[in-house]
């Protein structure tokens, strides 16, 4: 029944966008509003509202639970989420509001574990695997529980299903090798070793750029109040660009053409898209150039740049920028980031070191 009710509404988004903006403003005004002054550019926006709200009420359920473990009311979170599961533990991984499930699936192994009922929170996520057996975290998960039930055979087994996910993910690696390292698989450690650091360098930093002027207040004002937070620019082209730098102060140059074809006398968005930055990233200034030659840069601080990044998830970390700066004013555009270097700690480097020289018949560092 809801799936026919979001299929509707995103069939008949123009008439229920009507209906919408009744509800905001008053039936007549918005009619009138809506047929005779907002542009048929909002069509769009306005049905991605009315889906955004459908699905809305998925997520905040999750939102909600995660209220209730931070108040230490492990039991009312459990009930929410156990609710919530119920309802949607079945849907498909390419729905859009599958991230929710996955989301409160991790939650409650949490929630279970902290009660002191790690059996419980294991079995919770190996469901989550036969459902989705592509999403790494999952797999992360079970295998740290069930190290610590004891079970190393299953740990092994979820810690490499995991590994060979993400291969290239720190922390993910790390975990993997402090368990083979105390189960004696010193052939296991240094291949694991070696696979990391061939996939941190294939797997280097891409990013995908957009850049245009705002979008009209009405469609910003829509976006906001349904709790998009990103992709309140107008975009249209769009560029990808791979291998990126590890490290501070790096740059990424936003296309000349994207300049051009923005609006002269609109405040300029750029929006980045990176992958692979499992660890985090921040976007640190910017620097330009004038027509007239001159060069100039600021610092960015909060109220310039939106973001939306799950440390631990697979790769999507979104920065949204404010610039101030309009587009005819500047002939180059440069977004300075920061990224930490895809490296082991100091005691997942010393496990792999003392498993190469044991290998290689020496003595133990």
């Amino acid at each position: 029944m809801l799936g026919r009710l979001r299929l509707a509404l995103w069939r008949h988004g123009r008439i229920l966008a009507a209906l919408y903006l009744g509800g905001l403003l008053g039936t007549s005004a918005a009619l009138a509003a809506y047929y005779f002054l907002v542009p048929d550019s909002l069509d769009m926006g306005l049905a991605i509202a009315w889906r955004t709200i459908a699905f809305r009420q998925t997520f905040e359920a999750v939102d909600r639970a995660r209220d209730e473990v931070s108040r230490g009311r492990l039991r009312e979170a459990e009930a929410i989420l156990d609710r919530f599961l119920h309802r949607h533990g079945n849907i498909q991984p390419a729905r859009v509001d599958f991230p929710a499930v996955i989301d409160a699936s991790l939650l409650l192994a949490d929630v279970t574990e902290r009660q002191g009922r790690p059996g419980a929170a294991a079995r919770v996520l190996r469901a989550m695997t036969e459902l989705d057996p592509l999403d790494y975290r999952t797999w992360w998960k079970l295998g740290l529980i069930e190290e610590r039930r004891g079970d190393v055979r299953r740990a092994t087994s979820s810690l490499k299903e995991a590994f060979g996910l993400s291969p290239n993910h720190p922390r993910v690696t790390e975990d993997y090798l402090a368990l083979l390292s105390q189960t004696g698989a010193r052939d296991d450690v240094v291949w694991v070793a070696e696979q990391f650091e061939r996939a941190a360098e294939r797997g280097r930093p891409a990013v995908q750029i957009k850049a245009a002027g705002p979008r009209s207040a009405v469609e910003r004002a829509v976006l906001s109040w349904v709790g998009i937070p990103i992709e309140h620019g107008d975009y249209g082209a769009v560029r990808e660009v791979f291998g990126l730098e590890r490290g501070r102060r790096r740059r990424v140059v936003v296309p000349e053409e994207m300049l051009r074809a923005a609006p002269p006398g609109e405040p300029l968005y750029v929006q980045l898209r990176f992958e692979n930055v499992y660890e985090g990233l921040t976007i640190d200034a910017l620097r330009w150039r004038t027509g007239d030659g001159r060069e100039a840069g600021k610092e960015l601080d909060r109220g310039q740049v939106s973001e939306l990044h799950d440390q631990d998830s697979s790769a999507a970390w979104y920065a949204e920028i404010r610039t101030n700066l309009l587009p005819r004013d500047v002939i180059s555009l440069e977004v300075l980031y920061s990224c930490p270097e895809a490296a082991l700690g100091r005691s997942a480097s010393r496990a792999v070191e003392v498993a190469r020289m044991q290998l290689a018949g020496g003595t133990h560092p």
